[in-house]
């Protein structure tokens, strides 16, 4: 039973990564990759190498298959950071997430400073309640005002 669960998970993950590939793709040249949504993925990925030594250090204590299960998780959610929560600015559109966002579908853009490092472009999109987020250091604002700007020559 946990096994079959399991297997449903893997290939929902699978389906999911495989449609963030192709919204990627879709994309077509990468102008700019922008970061995750609030989380360094340096800092992410320095989690998961702790949490795999503390289970390696743990591990006599506990039974293997519960490691063996901890490893697999991490080492089937990692590439959750990298599909997932990366935003592409490409010169067909933009990727969010596992969706692609056609560039004729963004109609404005401005840009908002969070804290003391996060800048914030956020895109209007046409049949799209919310704006969409699209995050970056601060220091990097001048290169993304330079790519807007000649992204959306027509937009603000």
């Amino acid at each position: 039973m946990s096994t079959n669960f399991v297997a449903i998970v893997i290939l929902i993950m699978l389906a999911f990564a495989a449609k963030a590939y192709v919204a990627r793709r879709k994309c077509g040249e990468i102008l700019f990759a922008f970061e995750e949504r609030f989380i360094n993925g340096k800092v992410y990925l320095l989690n998961i190498l702790l949490f795999l030594i503390y289970f390696g250090v743990v591990a006599p204590w506990i039974g293997r298959s519960y490691v063996l299960i901890f490893i697999a998780f991490f080492v089937f959610w990692t590439p959750y950071y990298f599909l997932f929560l990366r935003a592409y600015l490409g010169r067909n559109g933009v990727k969010v997430g596992y969706e692609f966002i056609s560039r004729d579908r963004i109609y404005h853009y401005h840009y908002d400073v969070i804290g003391k490092r996060k800048l914030v472009v956020e895109l209007a999109v046409k049949n799209r309640l919310n704006a969409v987020q699209l995050i970056t250091r601060l220091h990097r604002k001048d290169e993304v005002e330079k790519i807007m700007k000649s992204y959306f020559p027509d937009v603000d």
